[in-house]
């Protein structure tokens, strides 16, 4: 559970549990100059509603005051409250209960196997090669389990039982295989008990991509092994590096033309509201680098003409939900004037809306959002905001010109 920020009048700074995505989500370092009972109240502007940056970057460790900073504060003067920390919404469920509990007694990335403790991460990738990995591949050792066969002996190298590890892995045909293949893939040594210890080992040695190579590789061969069972002949070695290596290029290139097609079948353009609308676009950007955010917004009327323009740049936010929430809370007075720790702004966003005569909020994508995407990038070079009338901002010139292309 952890305190939500309102009014901060309920909430003491340094024993209460209320900094969102902080260690502990509490003050960590001592402050001997302030008293240790003092309300979070104490830390915040009421006639801005913001926080009093000075004197926390003064009093508390730098830690401590940015992860303060970053906690979104309320226009509206309201309540603290309670959520918990289970649920984006807040709310307890039996569900995230449950799941909560498990992680208290099982830890978050830990799980035991027939061998011991394995790293939860090995079972999730396990599925790429999970025939191989829960023991179900039709090898020798498992058909004479089934009494299909008798002898459970390798048909290739005739000297150790055919196990799913010896197949892939461990016989000498298998190795030379693998000795063509990358160098780090060479390296590898010989000699684990099953492919859950070799996918372990793999896992933490070698790259994404070596890692989909292997799997390729290993696919081919077993189908070799299947070829030579039924009566073919042995392929060239170098053959079936290279047929592992031209699988993977036609998977890249394959997968790269439908991101492409993708993105062009789903490119959409901006378009404008009726007669006397005025439509607001805005976005947000984070600029981690620099510890910042930054939020970009633009009203244009029926003819796609500028009526204003905001670009402004302000402290970090702890996520993209976040940004995204405030950035339509900036946008919105912005368009005012001219006319969980996130539920506090939606509210304050739906009070918002409330103060016009007819308001419609809806998702667009990139591509019919580009100038207000650029306002906020602008943002990250801004020491003060700004707003233009009337005129068309020179960071979105050209993006206001192809999106009047688009409506003529």
């Amino acid at each position: 559970m952890r305190s939500k920020v309102g009014n901060g009048g309920h909430i003491q700074v340094f024993k209460d549990v209320w900094i969102p995505n902080h260690p502990a989500n509490r003050v960590l370092h001592p402050t001997p100059n302030i008293d240790e009972g003092m309300l979070v109240s104490e830390l915040i502007i009421q006639e801005s509603r913001g926080w009093d940056r000075d004197f926390i970057w003064q009093n508390f460790h730098r830690d401590d005051a940015e992860a303060i900073l970053r906690v979104p504060l309320s226009y509206r003067f309201i309540s603290d409250s309670v959520v918990w920390l289970g649920e984006n919404s807040g709310e307890y469920s039996m569900r995230s209960g449950y799941r909560e509990a498990r992680k208290v007694c099982k830890g978050m990335d830990w799980t035991e196997s027939s061998r011991g403790v394995v790293g939860g991460g090995v079972w999730r990738t396990l599925w790429k090669l999970k025939r191989a990995c829960r023991n179900i591949l039709p090898t020798r050792l498992n058909l004479s389990r089934k009494r299909i066969i008798e002898d459970n002996h390798c048909e290739v190298c005739k000297t150790e039982p055919e196990t799913e590890i010896h197949a892939l892995w461990n016989y000498v045909g298998a190795q030379d295989i693998w000795a063509g293949c990358s160098a780090r893939l060479q390296k590898c040594q010989v000699g684990q008990d099953d492919m859950i210890q070799l996918w372990d080992e793999l896992t933490a040695r070698l790259t994404a991509e070596e890692l989909e190579l292997f799997l390729v590789q290993a696919w081919i061969i077993w189908n070799q092994r299947n070829a030579i069972i039924h009566g073919k002949q042995m392929q060239a070695l170098g053959a079936l590096n290279r047929r592992a290596e031209d699988y993977m290029e036609e998977f890249r290139s394959t997968q790269s033309r439908l991101a492409t097609h993708s993105l062009r079948s789903n490119q959409t353009s901006w378009r404008p509201l009726p007669l006397t609308c005025f439509k607001l676009n805005f976005d947000a950007a984070i600029f981690k680098e620099e510890e910042a955010s930054g939020f970009g917004a633009i009203i244009r009327n029926d003819r796609g003409e500028v009526m204003a323009a905001f670009s402004g740049k302000r402290p970090p936010v702890s996520c993209s939900e976040e940004a995204e929430i405030l950035s339509v809370m900036f946008a919105l007075e912005l368009k005012r004037s001219l006319s969980s720790q996130i539920g506090h702004i939606i509210q304050d966003v739906l009070c918002l809306l409330h103060r016009f005569r007819w308001s419609q909020v809806q998702f667009v994508k990139r591509s019919a959002n580009n100038a207000a995407h650029l306002l906020a990038r602008h943002a990250k070079s801004l020491v003060h905001d700004v707003i233009w009338l009337e005129e068309s901002p020179p960071p979105v010139v050209q993006a206001l010109y192809l999106d009047s292309i688009s409506i003529e």
